[in-house]
């Protein structure tokens, strides 16, 4: 069976700066693809015109931050992109967030799986990939709560328990993940509307009750330079995991801490 690979993404405005290197990145994968994007810019469709002349199919999402939360927006316009896929004859549907760059062979190694969901681990902080032990927060001891992720080192610790790079997993960020067309058969996106959830964490909750699985491959780490508050991001390199010869290194300068963060490194000194 031949894949048929639709790679979405939600974009706007604020990530023009990177658009042309998302793009090269994206017209580099080695595994053919067709590219739709949701502009979700608003007040102006400019940005989704010039999109259109980059050859982009783009999808232009209007919305009013007074009227709608982001969280709904965003399921809005993951909905769109499942509509494409299902309306088509599309076999995946790869998400790439347009603040992440991965190498040009990675969709393929991906697909090779053959796995329901199978995505590489988006680090969000220096301490934390997006890859979940489960949908809900655990309590810290503190009064409070904290996502229940793991850290790098809990990954690794499975790699070399496993010995093997693709770890099953409840979740994995959806900034870049592969799925198959089943499961968005079954699946939408949804947000309730109080309160407002990330709808990335209630369609993970519907596919794990749909008896679907999640794999993340730990032998790609997607390089991620968020935008908004993150001013700059320490680029990550990887070598051989399992051999120890591994660097994770992964920090934001924000408005808030001006200094770079304790970076977490792994590998030979």
């Amino acid at each position: 069976m031949t894949e048929e690979i639709l790679l979405g993404a939600v974009t706007s405005r604020k990530h023009e700066e990177m658009l042309d290197r998302w793009l090269d990145g994206v017209n580099n994968l080695t595994s053919p693809h067709h590219l739709v994007m949701v502009d979700t810019t608003i007040g102006s469709d400019s940005y989704a015109k010039k999109l259109e002349k980059k050859g982009v199919d783009v999808i232009k999402y209007k919305w009013d931050s007074k009227e709608k939360h982001w969280y709904q927006a965003m399921a809005d316009c993951k909905n769109l992109l499942r509509d494409r896929v299902l309306e088509n004859g599309y076999t995946h549907f790869f998400s790439l967030d347009t603040d992440e760059f991965i190498p040009s062979d990675a969709l393929r190694r991906l697909i090779e799986h053959d796995k329901d969901n199978v995505g590489y681990p988006t680090p969000m902080w220096h301490e934390f990939p997006a890859v979940f032990k489960s949908g809900g927060y655990v309590p810290t001891g503190k009064g409070s709560f904290k996502l229940d992720i793991y850290t790098w080192k809990e990954l690794i610790d499975r790699m070399e328990k496993e010995k093997s790079y693709l770890l099953k997993v409840h979740s994995v960020g959806n900034g870049c993940l592969l799925s198959k067309k089943k499961i968005l058969k079954k699946i939408e996106w949804a947000v309730p509307d109080f309160p407002p959830i990330a709808p990335d964490t209630i369609w993970y909750i519907n596919v794990g009750k749909q008896g679907f699985e999640t794999y993340v491959d730990m032998s790609t780490i997607p390089l991620h330079l968020p935008k908004g508050s993150a001013k700059a991001s320490i680029e990550i390199s990887q070598q051989d995991i399992l051999g120890k010869n591994m660097i994770i290194a992964h920090g934001y300068i924000t408005d808030d801490d001006p200094k770079e963060r304790e970076i977490e490194y792994y590998g030979p000194k």
